[in-house]
């Protein structure tokens, strides 16, 4: 992990976490904080370490939303849903876009990127999207790249969308787009302007 410190949370500063087996004093970058020191232990990590050098480990993503909106709000003043200087995970392989000859050949499931700019935010299928501006945490001499996000999964209890809400949008753009089929349809692949952009929408 080289100079990242990982703050190991059994105590409870949004609800009780049962403790557990665990021995995280076994490892020198890592340390167990109690919520007390929660707020000057993270400060302190992201001062010396970085944010990229720092990783908090939560037992649900529930629980990773909570400390995520903490943390936005109270240590980094982040205000909107979304900002420039926010880390979002990829939760889903997308071959769109980024060019498949590059280094990084497609965004994997697990890839974190830093917002660098949000250039708009809009509403549609009853979701909604951003477009942004990605630096690739993994690949540093990537070229930066412009994607299309769904925000709503910023909120879910689960690490993407549900099968419900998955299976919703999909009716949607297959009612707007003739002949898309699950295989084309994907949450994280296409510019909203045009969905799928080889494609007419329907009439």
């Amino acid at each position: 992990m080289g100079n990242a410190t990982i703050f190991y949370f059994f105590a409870d500063y949004f609800f009780s976490i049962p403790r557990g087996d665990f021995q995280y004093f076994k490892y020198r970058d890592i340390f167990r904080m109690q919520s007390d020191k929660m707020e000057d232990g993270i400060r302190y990590a992201y001062q010396k370490y970085g944010i990229e050098g720092s990783i908090i480990i939560c037992l649900s993503n529930k629980q990773a939303n909570m400390y995520n909106q903490f943390i936005r709000r109270n240590i980094l003043f982040f205000e909107n849903e979304i900002d420039a200087g926010d880390y979002i995970m990829i939760v889903k392989n997308n071959y769109y876009w980024v060019d498949e000859g590059s280094r990084a050949g497609f965004l994997a499931n697990g890839d974190f990127a830093e917002v660098l700019k949000i250039s708009n935010t809009e509403e549609r299928f009853g979701f909604r999207f951003a477009d942004l501006s990605l630096r690739l945490v993994d690949y540093p001499d990537h070229p930066h790249i412009d994607a299309k996000v769904i925000l709503n999964t910023l909120h879910e209890p689960t690490p993407s969308l549900s099968r419900e809400d998955n299976q919703k949008l999909y009716e949607h753009v297959s009612n707007e787009y003739e002949g898309i089929t699950k295989k084309e349809f994907t949450i994280w692949s296409y510019p909203i302007n045009s969905l799928f952009p080889d494609r007419e929408a329907s009439s």
